[in-house]
């Protein structure tokens, strides 16, 4: 373990994927998970972005390891209520519902649904684009309508996706 190393491998990994290197920025990732303290607030970050280039490479099962050790790897140092563990098990809830795995989705959205936290709004994003593939109409526009109305500044990308989808269906509230 080497969570300095882990730290600048990662970030070299970061340079390359924006380069548009992947296969190097994924060799990078791969050495930094090897390194990393899955104690140590950044170690999350680096299993996210691990998983962000297995997709971009098409790898996307593969990426299950990654996006489930960083939401692990955030609940080793921060609270379930944390808007960084929030922030993690959104991605992983995304993830498994652009994978088409409903089942596992559920089980976490009901894990995070109730918690009464300041990013709940993410949760509540995942949880209407989760009753949109179930095609469940009145749930999934009620939970737009409360990610939208959650959001403490409306700054995050999911906000753009959310008016979106409002003007999609002309729900108007």
């Amino acid at each position: 373990m080497d969570q300095k190393k882990a730290i600048k491998l990662s970030r070299e990994g970061l340079d390359l994927y924006k380069e548009n290197k992947f296969e190097e920025s994924l060799e990078k990732y791969i050495e930094a998970a090897k390194l990393a303290d899955m104690n140590h607030y950044a170690t999350p970050e680096i299993f996210s972005e691990y998983g962000m280039v297995l997709i971009k490479l098409g790898r996307v099962k593969e990426a299950i390891t990654p996006r489930f050790k960083s939401l692990e790897c955030a609940l080793n140092t921060d609270d379930k209520e944390s808007s960084s563990v929030i922030i993690y098990a959104y991605f992983l809830i995304d993830y498994l519902l652009e994978t088409g795995d409903l089942e596992e989705a559920q089980n976490l959205l009901n894990e995070y649904i109730n918690l009464d936290c300041e990013s709940k709004y993410l949760i509540y994003f995942v949880a209407a684009k989760f009753y949109y593939k179930k095609n469940i109409n009145k749930r999934y526009l009620e939970f737009l309508d409360k990610a939208f109305h959650s959001s403490p500044k409306r700054k995050w990308k999911c906000i753009d996706d959310v008016k979106a989808l409002i003007e999609k269906n002309n729900f108007d509230k």
